[in-house]
């Protein structure tokens, strides 16, 4: 900022507010002397814990004060030491893109148009055996007819009148949260993924804040494969920050991942940012930045995000005698 102001004239605002704080009388107190004052005992805990994590939980200020400050700050410096709390693995567990490859994401994810093009048979089924199977097992209930337009849903080979009565389906339409929450709970697991497919995509985004963790998954799924990276990932950040002994660096993967940011939306950068924050920041938030600067702009969702795979040099004229 200040080389930015550097050899420049002030702006007339800013010119006029130097020249009232420059009327205005001398302070007789000491405004640092705040700032010299020694926090001690359980302030000094609160503190550290609000700088270094997400903010305490409850039980940190005395697990921190039984095993001394200097100490827990050490063993945060150094999280290979720090056994990770079990209910995050638990949390993490379902959020299976967060621990793919980025083709591996690309086919597990396919686009709601590769579906469909695959469905009513106007694209053959993809070579790689991953992503033929992840189309396979989204079109395995439908009910491919050719003639549909293109702006039909496909029919699902169960409807849902044949898995709900009349008044479950208005339940489902219209219901509370409590009541749509206790009838997705009735519902058998051996019919859940008919019932995700008999949904239109309307219905299947109303259900979505009632729905179990697991369910909700299939919900989005069946609605667009691509939104479940982008929710794996701030579910992934989400539970990180809630569970994970490692405060301190979650915190500065974090600072770090918003600090390289790169645009979750931007065309193929939805597959390539899980693995850009696990590869290229993760490894290297505790350890020289010139290494984590290094990873973060040689990284494919980087390099993608600044358009770097556009960018080429001129085209050079041929020699005459060329």
């Amino acid at each position: 900022m200040f080389r930015h102001w550097a050899g420049r004239r002030p702006a007339p605002l800013l010119a006029a507010m130097l020249s009232l704080t420059a009327l205005l009388p001398a302070r007789t107190d000491d405004p640092h002397g705040k700032f010299e004052k020694k926090l001690g005992g359980d302030q000094e805990i609160l503190h550290a814990l609000d700088r270094l994590t997400f903010g305490p939980r409850p039980g940190d200020v005395a697990a921190v004060k039984n095993m001394g400050l200097k100490k827990w700050i050490d063993l945060q410096l150094h999280p290979d030491q720090i056994p990770e709390n079990p209910e995050l693995d638990r949390h993490l567990q379902p959020l299976e893109s967060l621990r793919m490859t980025q083709a591996d994401t690309v086919a597990q994810y396919p686009t709601p148009q590769v579906i469909r093009a695959v469905a009513l048979g106007k694209q053959p089924l993809p070579d790689d055996p991953v992503a033929r199977e992840a189309v396979e097992k989204r079109i395995s209930r439908l009910d491919a007819k050719r003639e549909v337009p293109d702006d039909k849903p496909l029919e699902p080979k169960v409807p849902l009148t044949d898995l709900l009565t009349p008044a479950q389906v208005r339940i489902l339409r219209n219901g509370s949260l409590e009541n749509r929450r206790a009838l997705l709970a009735s519902i058998p697991e051996s019919r859940i993924d008919d019932f995700v497919i008999a949904l239109d995509n309307n219905l299947r985004n109303q259900l979505l804040p009632s729905a179990s963790p697991e369910l909700r998954r299939k919900l989005m799924l069946a609605n667009n494969p691509q939104q479940v990276v982008a929710a794996d990932l701030a579910e992934g950040k989400l539970f990180r920050a809630i569970y994970s002994n490692r405060q301190l660096e979650e915190v500065l993967v974090d600072f770090w991942f918003n600090h390289f940011n790169v645009f979750l939306d931007k065309g193929n950068d939805r597959f390539m940012v899980p693995t850009y924050e696990r590869e290229s920041i993760r490894p290297y938030v505790l350890g020289k930045f010139r290494d984590l600067l290094e990873a973060t702009a040689t990284s494919p969702a980087m390099l993608f995000y600044l358009d770097n795979w556009q960018s080429v040099a001129p085209q050079q004229p041929r020699p005459e005698n060329a």
